[in-house]
This record gives C-alpha cells, sequence and structure tokens, in this order.
C-alpha cells in the first residue's frame, strides 16, 4: 500500500481521489484554503477536487 500523501494544495487530483480523507482533515483543509467548510464528506471531498 501507498504512503497516503498529505492533503495540501500541491496534491494532484489523482492522488486525492486515491486515498480515504477524514471529514476533519477536509474541514482543515478547507480552513487553510478559505473555502466553505459547512457541508458533508461527500460535498467537501467534490468541493476540493
Amino acid at each position: 500500500m501507498d504512503k497516503r500523501p498529505e492533503l495540501t494544495r500541491n496534491i494532484s487530483n489523482k492522488d486525492f481521489k486515491e486515498f480515504y480523507w477524514y471529514k476533519k482533515e477536509l474541514i482543515e483543509f478547507c480552513c487553510v484554503e478559505k473555502l466553505d467548510r459547512q457541508a458533508g464528506q461527500i460535498d467537501l471531498t467534490n468541493r476540493i477536487e
């Protein structure tokens, strides 16, 4: 199994889609990137993609 990359602005779309991300991680990413973080896990994932 590949090591999961860090969730940052520089992550490739392929790597982002390949791994599971906890909602907490998605919310933290949205905070840093100034994206709306008020959503469910699926919506957050789609927003980041």
